[in-house]
């Protein structure tokens, strides 16, 4: 599935607005609990779509300017330009979108995405806080979904990553919570700025 990785990962710090809010006031569990509601279905990208909408994400327009609109694009662009340099067929993508929507006073964004390669579809729901001021904690994510994550980094810079397998469902791959400082490089195991938590599925 390697051929999918510019699609399926953000790859570049893109700039928002920001939203003043301290580190100690960050609504955590509210965030967390948009980004269960808004990719359980991970599974099935139509449904995720649906269920993204039910939840009252404002279904943005592929030429919108927005980070997430403009993060895709850029995505798409270096699976073409992949596929292009190693004379690969592109991945058959599946249909997918972004979205926006406030929750607890952040300004969050949420991107559903898929494709098919050789029969296997992978299928991708990526929630962002591009300016949030501090990440999720391992404690944070241990008392939120009632398990430890298998892994937890941190970087000297205040960056980390979690990663769970299963994921938010045992049906799903895997589940990440990444941060990475506002306005610093961010470093490719840890996503792009702010925070991105990301649910995950493939289909055999």
């Amino acid at each position: 599935m390697r051929g999918l990785a510019p699609l399926m990962l953000a790859i570049a710090a893109l700039p928002c607005a920001a939203q003043a809010q301290d580190a100690a006031d960050y609504p955590v569990r509210e965030v967390l609990t948009a980004f269960a509601t808004a990719c359980s279905g991970v599974e099935d990208t139509a449904v995720n779509l649906a269920s993204a909408e039910a939840a009252g994400w404002e279904h943005l327009a592929e030429d919108a300017d927005t980070p997430v609109s403009q993060l895709m694009r850029r995505g798409l662009e270096a699976l073409e330009a992949q596929s292009a340099a190693g004379g690969t067929k592109m991945p058959e993508l599946i249909a997918g979108g972004g979205f926006r929507k406030q929750v607890a006073g952040r300004t969050l964004y949420l991107a559903v995405s898929g494709a098919k390669v050789d029969g296997v579809a992978s299928h991708g729901c990526r929630l962002y806080d591009f300016e949030a001021p501090r990440g999720v904690s391992a404690e944070e994510l241990e008392g939120w979904a009632a398990r430890a994550p298998d892994d937890f980094e941190e970087a000297p810079d205040g960056a980390t990553r979690a990663t769970f397998s299963p994921g938010l469902k045992p049906g799903h791959a895997g589940m990440q919570a990444n941060y990475v400082p506002p306005g610093t490089d961010p470093m490719p195991a840890f996503s792009v700025g702010g925070i991105t938590l990301v649910a995950s599925a493939v289909d055999f």
